[in-house]
């Protein structure tokens, strides 16, 4: 028989304000969790061919926002530059949480993908026959080009609009040790570039991975892990609620 909810210790990995909810509700559930961020956004100053992209937004057909930081900067861009919420587009996120912070600032209703990722977007029926149409996608500094390629094959004129930047933390030995104590049993690494970050560092603690779970947002990232003895997870869905519910219910490996 698998760990009880108590028994259980999760690290969260993602920004402040997004291990915020994850950390409450695991409380609520009985599941102890640890925090490391692995990455900070930093804004990013819009200017030159990036503003003109924002001033000439009414010009798209798409927009996507893929993920948090890039829903809230993209809100603060247009309630900046924009008297209003142009009328006509059709908005995107990968899943719930994206959804929700671009609904909740600008009043739009938002589509999103099943699973919550590139892929899942690139499902969606209203994305597929996007010849001559324009494509704007907000993100950080890079990423999501598997987005811009499989568009730009279907026809699509795509821009990118760089809202932010990420910062990687670096983290004393004191903390480290106190993120991989004894008792850790599930571990969130939401992105490749977040694996990269979280193995940097779990080596550099002399962590060994036996008997851990992983927990990944696609399989596409799960390729990426190299964790010998833990057993990778990929989620079906990324809000809050989903998140914990799956890590509770689910067995660890044995």
């Amino acid at each position: 028989m698998g760990p009880t909810s108590s028994e259980r210790c999760v690290l969260l990995t993602r920004s402040p304000e997004d291990n915020a909810p994850l950390a409450t509700a695991f409380d609520e559930a009985g599941i102890e969790t640890r925090e490391m961020p692995l990455m900070r956004p930093r804004a990013r100053p819009l200017e030159g061919e990036n503003r003109q992209r924002l001033l000439d937004l009414d010009q798209y057909t798409h927009v996507i926002a893929v993920s948090k930081p890039a829903a809230r900067a993209l809100a603060e861009a247009i309630d900046t530059w924009w008297p209003q919420v142009p009328l006509g587009l059709h908005w995107y996120a990968p899943g719930a949480g994206t959804a929700g912070a671009l609904e909740d600032a600008l009043g739009v209703r938002v589509k999103t993908g099943s699973p919550p990722t590139s892929e899942g977007l690139l499902a969606l029926a209203e994305l597929q026959n996007v010849a001559g149409e324009k494509v704007l996608i907000a993100r950080g500094e890079a990423g999501r080009e598997l987005l811009a390629e499989t568009l730009r094959a279907r026809g699509a004129q795509v821009d990118y609009l760089p809202l932010y930047g990420l910062v990687q933390p670096d983290y004393d030995e004191t903390t480290l040790s106190h993120a991989f104590a004894p008792g850790l049993t599930d571990v969130l690494a939401l992105s490749a570039r977040a694996w990269q970050r979280l193995s940097e560092l779990a080596r550099q603690a002399g962590f060994d991975w036996d008997g851990m779970r992983i927990w990944v947002p696609s399989r596409r990232v799960a390729e990426s892990v190299s964790a010998p003895g833990a057993e990778v997870k990929v989620l079906a869905a990324l809000d809050t609620m989903s998140v914990v519910s799956q890590i509770q219910d689910t067995e660890p490996t044995t």
